[in-house]
């Protein structure tokens, strides 16, 4: 999961493809409102990774789904890669949990048998 920040200014993604192409479709998706945005970034290889910069506009708290598509179909299979975003601005990352707060009721319907 790739952490970006509601800031304006443009921001990198570093990735894995499943193949290295030129020329690629970037989607994100707003997993709350399913809102899909597009663009076309210029996108750099080094050793099997990929990157690209952009300038995002995400909303604080929102995961967003991210998918990278080859523009060639010549070049095989449509989609490179997949991925999700989270946005915060939070700053210790380590210490941040998406999902602090929230209790998930185990769902286990097995009898305890004590011994």
């Amino acid at each position: 999961m790739n952490v970006l920040k509601t800031v304006t200014t443009e921001q990198d993604i570093f990735f894995v493809p499943r193949q290295i192409v030129q020329l690629v479709d970037v989607y994100l998706t707003d997993e709350n409102t399913k809102i899909v945005t597009s663009f076309s970034p210029t996108l750099i290889n080094q050793n099997g990774w990929m990157a690209f910069s952009h300038s995002y506009s995400l909303i604080e708290g929102r995961f967003y789904k991210m998918e990278v598509f080859n523009q060639n179909p010549d070049d095989g299979d449509g989609l490179i890669y997949r991925d999700r975003i989270f946005c915060t601005d939070q700053t210790e990352l380590n210490k941040y949990n998406p999902a602090s707060g929230e209790y998930v009721q185990p769902n286990n319907t097995d009898p305890i048998i004590i011994i």
